[in-house]
This record gives C-alpha cells, sequence and structure tokens, in this order.
C-alpha cells in the first residue's frame, strides 16, 4: 500500500513513487538503503520514500549534466534542492534540472566575488554561506 505523502505540490513525485512502492517495491528499498546516512536526518520518516525518490533524482540529473563539477558543489546542490523541496517551493521533477543549472551558472558568475567581499572560519562555512545565498534568492 502506497505511503500518504504530505506534499501538497510535485503530484508527480508522489504519483511515481507511489507506483513504485505498488509495483517495484525494491526499487525504493534500493533508494533507501542507498540514502540511509542521509535520511536518518530528514523527518517526518514516513516521507523517507519520497525523500529518497528525490534525491536519487537530482543526483541523476546533476551526474547526467554537471559531471564536471566538483563534488563539494554537487551536495550543495543537492541540499538546497532538498530544501526547496521540502518547503513546496518545487513545483514539478521537470522544474529541477532548471534550478540545478541556475545553481552553476550562479555559482560561476558570483563566487568569485563572493569569496573577496567574505571572511569566513573556513571552506565550508564560506561555502555553506554562498548556498544559501542562492537558497535564499530562489525563496
Amino acid at each position: 500500500m502506497p505511503f500518504k505523502s504530505q506534499r501538497r505540490h510535485m503530484t508527480d513525485l508522489i504519483n511515481k513513487v507511489n507506483e513504485l512502492i505498488k509495483d517495484d517495491a525494491d526499487k525504493i528499498e534500493k533508494l533507501l538503503t542507498k540514502y540511509k546516512g542521509v535520511l536518518e536526518f530528514t523527518l517526518p520518516e514516513r516521507e523517507h520514500p519520497y525523500h529518497a525518490f528525490f534525491i536519487n533524482y537530482c543526483v541523476n540529473v546533476i551526474n547526467k549534466n554537471h559531471e564536471n563539477q566538483e563534488a563539494d558543489w554537487k551536495s550543495w546542490t543537492c541540499l538546497i534542492l532538498f530544501k526547496l523541496y521540502q518547503e513546496d517551493r518545487i513545483k514539478k521533477l521537470k522544474d529541477i534540472p532548471e534550478i540545478i543549472s541556475e545553481f552553476f551558472e550562479f555559482k560561476e558568475k558570483e563566487y568569485e566575488a563572493y569569496c573577496k567581499d567574505t571572511i569566513s572560519v573556513n571552506d565550508y562555512e564560506r561555502d555553506r554561506g554562498f548556498a544559501y545565498r542562492f537558497y535564499f534568492r530562489k525563496k
């Protein structure tokens, strides 16, 4: 029996996951296992199949279209996308590739100037601030 998602939007994602749960539960189980380390920090737990599918979708789009980006930036992109998803700021799966491209274009155009104007304790905090700058612009 499919889980009931609390998402008000992204009915395409909800329908895909519900269909997989019904027709190919092993695929969802594999995603849950693959992203177990990330999912343990997301709530509510009943949303994990949707979270795992969403994360996997984002990872696949990034690896397909932006394979030359550094792993850290791919991770920041997934984090920002997930936050936007949790806040129902992404309406459809087809919106994700565009947001990913926007983030990497934003990074190419703005990152160097951001670094010159920013004092940070370490690289993690510097890059976190930059990723959130994009997030707040999308909000």
